[in-house]
C-alpha cells in the first residue's frame, strides 16, 4: 500500500487561529450593558412599588 505524499509539506504556522479578543470585548461590553440595563429596571420597579 502506498502512502499518498502531500502536495506541499506541513507548517503549522500557516493556520494561525484568528485572535478572538474582539469577541471578548463584546461579550464584556454585552454584560456591562446588561448590568445598567437591569440596575435601571430594578431601580424604577423599586421606586414605583416602594418597595
Amino acid at each position: 500500500m502506498a502512502i499518498a505524499t502531500q502536495a506541499r509539506p506541513f507548517d503549522p504556522r500557516v493556520r494561525r487561529p484568528a485572535r478572538q479578543w474582539p469577541l471578548g470585548v463584546a461579550v464584556l461590553l454585552a454584560t456591562v450593558l446588561n448590568a445598567i440595563v437591569w440596575g435601571g429596571l430594578l431601580a424604577v420597579a423599586k421606586a414605583f412599588l416602594h418597595v
